[in-house]
């Protein structure tokens, strides 16, 4: 007697496995909504460590400014006494004067958000946060708490 599969178990078998292994494709594909996010927070913790580094290296303050109304943000740097200049923001080796935020996310708060229109994060000449007090901004469910002189994120 010979011993095979059939035609019909081997259909079975296939329709089974390829059912788990679609499954499997679809859970470990990365939703391109919550990379995009990812990545845009990622961004800003870089422009902001660039703000801190750009004021020591240039001597003078560097203002982050947020506007969570027009889900942006820019930079701008200033001596004493002078007015601002705004400053370039650089994304995958592009230069920015703006880095636009709307499309990425639905809303932007941040501490006492009901205070003031802008948000604005200031570092002095020695690379020091000019607020005392921690700061918190919220992107959608994202966090990012700032700490206060230290200006350290996370």
């Amino acid at each position: 007697m010979n011993k095979a599969f059939t035609l019909i178990e081997l259909i079975i078998v296939t329709a089974i496995l390829s059912t788990l292994l679609g499954f499997a494709v679809l859970s470990f594909t990365p939703d391109d909504d919550l990379v995009k996010k990812r990545n845009a927070v990622d961004t800003f913790v870089i422009h902001y460590h660039y703000a801190q580094e750009f004021a020591l290296t240039e001597n003078k303050y560097t203002h982050l400014v947020v506007n969570p109304t027009l889900k942006e943000y820019r930079l701008f740097s200033s001596v004493v006494g002078e007015e601002r200049v705004q400053e370039a923001l650089f994304i995958e080796n592009g230069r920015y004067n703006r880095v636009d935020l709307l499309e990425v996310f639905d809303e932007i708060t941040y501490t006492n958000s009901e205070e003031a229109e802008l948000f604005e994060i200031t570092f002095s000449p020695w690379g020091t946060n000019t607020s005392l007090s921690n700061m918190f901004i919220y992107f959608d469910d994202a966090r990012l708490n700032i700490e206060g002189l230290s200006g350290f994120v996370y």
